[in-house]
């Protein structure tokens, strides 16, 4: 829009059958926001509107999310202010409120209520110590006061209760190698409510990733093994996943192969399932 601006939107629309002969047609939001900030002018820039926002950051090669970022994440309406203060430090404070529904608006039929999460507040900082030209030390902290605003969390969580959560995540680049890992677990166990039955946890992610990557003469070739695991997160997500991701990045293309595999938490019923699978992605840049 303007060189301090930028807003992007995506929309669906989706069918909904309300009796045997009755569909309905919804408009539903995938992410609505608007950027506003020029970081080579000013350091500070804003973010608002209605999308998904991880909680922490983990900048990741591959294509399917680490199980961090899957198990909680929160999609809804938020602000975001961010600090850049160049390659060494970042700072972000933020507010969500998660919600269940993300149809804005049905063309037959009363819209049903929304049901809504209570307000998610926190910040984080990220800062980055250059020790030499090859190596780097990456450190992120992130906290917040309602960990359980995310994902299918709200679905799961009665009385709409937040507590208290935080996230750590350390990296280290040496020339054409990385490493991380991230942590991100509550400081308060919660009572789970699916089905009446109830579980009390305190629920705990942690992904780790390494990526190799090299410049060749017309391109440059990467390969990106990755592992994440969560706790007491049952029936929720997987309890293991095991990504390998290898690509190649041209002038304006980027093509990524991945072949996955997620482990569900062992239930007396069914034992411990499994699930392969693979991914192709292609980004071209104009």
């Amino acid at each position: 829009i303007y060189d301090w601006i930028f807003a992007k939107g995506i929309f669906e629309f989706a069918s909904e059958q309300i009796t045997d002969e009755t569909d309905q047609i919804n408009l539903i939001v995938d992410k609505a926001f608007v950027r506003i900030g020029n970081k080579d002018a000013v350091p500070l820039f804003l973010k608002a509107g209605y999308y998904t926002s991880p909680f922490g950051n983990f900048d990741s090669m591959h294509i399917e999310d680490p199980l961090t970022l899957t198990a909680f994440e929160v999609t809804g309406e938020g602000v975001e202010v961010f600090y850049d203060g160049g390659e060494s430090f970042l700072a972000q404070i933020f507010v969500f409120r998660g919600t269940r529904d993300p149809t804005i608006r049905q063309f037959r039929g009363e819209k049903p209520e929304k049901q809504r999460q209570e307000w998610r507040l926190g910040g984080g900082l990220s800062h980055t110590t250059e020790i030499s030209d090859d190596l780097k030390l990456k450190t992120e902290l992130y906290l917040t006061n309602s960990i359980y605003s995310a994902g299918d969390l709200i679905n799961l969580v009665p009385f709409r209760d937040g507590r208290l959560g935080g996230s750590a995540k350390m990296g280290i680049e040496f020339g054409d190698y990385s490493a991380s890992a991230q942590y991100v677990t509550a400081f308060e166990t919660v009572t789970f409510v699916e089905d009446d039955e109830s579980s009390t946890s305190t629920p705990a992610a942690l992904a780790v990733e390494l990526v190799a990557s090299h410049e060749f003469e017309n391109f440059t070739g990467f390969l990106a093994p990755g592992y994440s695991r969560t706790w007491g997160l049952a029936n929720i997500v997987p309890e293991h996943q095991v990504l390998v991701t290898a690509g190649i990045e041209l002038e304006s293309l980027e093509l990524s192969f991945e072949y996955g595999h997620q482990w569900d938490y062992i239930s007396e019923d069914d034992g411990r399932r499994h699930a392969h699978f693979i991914t192709a992605q292609m980004t071209y840049t104009w």
